[in-house]
């Protein structure tokens, strides 16, 4: 699992940054985090998607040095932008499930199909 956000200080455009945090569903290994400035004049929406970027380079990252690995895995990514989810559910290469929580928590799962 991947939780992910982005802000913009001051306004709906000005300095932005992001954050990403990994935890394995297994719930016995380290949770992996990270997070980078975006820019100056960035808006919000930009930041969130660095965040979702962000999460998918540590996702990438974790699987490769993992010990042990399916066939097939599956990243789900909680993002509470629903502007980014839902430019997401229009990409082709992958799947997008939206799962609606219970109050503003949003995401959705991103696997490859190729």
């Amino acid at each position: 699992m991947v939780f992910t956000d982005g802000s913009v200080c001051d306004g709906s455009v000005g300095c932005g940054a992001c954050a990403a945090v990994l935890v394995p569903i297994s719930g016995e290994e380290d949770k992996y985090q990270d997070s980078k400035a975006v820019g100056q004049k960035v808006t919000s929406v930009t930041c969130e998607l660095e965040g979702i970027a962000l999460g998918l380079e540590l996702s990438v990252n974790y699987f490769r040095f993992c010990k042990y690995r399916q066939q097939r895995e599956s990243v789900f990514i909680f993002c509470d932008c629903t502007v980014v989810i839902d430019r997401y559910k229009e990409v082709s290469y992958c799947t997008i499930t939206v799962l609606e929580n219970t109050n503003t928590s949003r995401g959705f799962t991103f696997r490859n199909d190729g």
